[in-house]
């Protein structure tokens, strides 16, 4: 059963990367700004549950959740929604989540600045009373070093911690699972179906108080030049502002939190 899961989980991985590569060669963004507005190009019901892994350390029994995202599709695809990635973080068991945005961003409370779904899924970690801690790294010098920064700052944010998420866009996962392995974590008895069960969970359709103010904030900035590290600059504006216009446009009528 295990060589079945795994052999399932590298089809789905390779399908998936596949269709990232097709979004990046057939779209006319600048290829950082692409890899960023990437979203799943292939049947969900092969990927979806290939989005939550699990991992654990077998001498400290730490536990680690990665949670891959489809950034700004989520607003706009009702077979991973939202609503899928509020019921995972709601179903999880885990004392804080790692989120794919710049630190500095995060304390200066510009987490729009990133990824755009990111001011909802620290909201929803947050009224659930989870540490929130950014690993987003620049792109000084490439995906690789970036990734690798990032992993550097994901270890140092899970330090004495019981268990965590990392919730980061879906092309991130298979880096962090692996040098989660060669750290010395080994994957855990789960699978897609204990994925989907945390997926199908009910939520509230509501987004975190103070989340379009986040977006809109973030929108302002780009348009005055100031919002976005390297892969918004540049060419990559216009698609920055397109992207924050579309999502607060689609989330209209969505209520907040009180």
């Amino acid at each position: 059963m295990m060589r079945e899961f795994v052999r399932r989980r590298r089809r789905a991985l390779v399908v998936m990367g596949a269709a990232g590569l097709a979004a990046i060669v057939g779209s006319r963004l600048p290829l950082r700004s692409a890899l960023l507005a990437l979203g799943l190009k292939t049947r969900v019901d092969v990927t979806r549950g290939f989005l939550l892994l699990r991992l654990v350390h077998p001498a400290t029994g730490q536990d680690l959740f990665l949670l891959g995202t489809t950034h700004h599709r989520l607003f706009f695809d009702g077979d991973y929604s939202l609503w899928h990635v509020k019921a995972a973080l709601q179903c999880l068991d885990v004392d804080a989540a790692l989120v794919e945005v710049l630190p500095e961003d995060l304390a200066a409370g510009r987490e729009a600045d990133g990824p755009v779904e990111m001011p909802f899924v620290i909201g929803v970690a947050r009224a659930r009373g989870l540490a929130v801690h950014g690993i987003d790294a620049r792109w000084n010098d490439g995906w690789r070093a970036r990734q690798d920064r990032m992993f550097a700052s994901l270890q140092a944010a899970v330090v004495g911690v019981r268990a965590a998420v990392v919730v980061c866009g879906y092309l991130h996962l298979r880096a962090f699972r692996e040098q989660l392995l060669g750290a010395g974590f080994r994957d855990a008895s789960w699978g897609p179906a204990d994925a989907e069960a945390c997926f199908a969970g009910d939520v509230a359709r509501t987004l975190p108080r103070g989340f379009r103010a986040a977006v809109q904030a973030s929108l302002d900035r780009a348009r005055q030049g100031r919002a976005g590290h390297e892969p918004f600059a540049g060419a990559g504006t216009d698609w920055f502002v397109d992207v924050r216009q579309r999502v607060l446009a689609a989330v209209a009528t969505v209520a907040e939190d009180p």
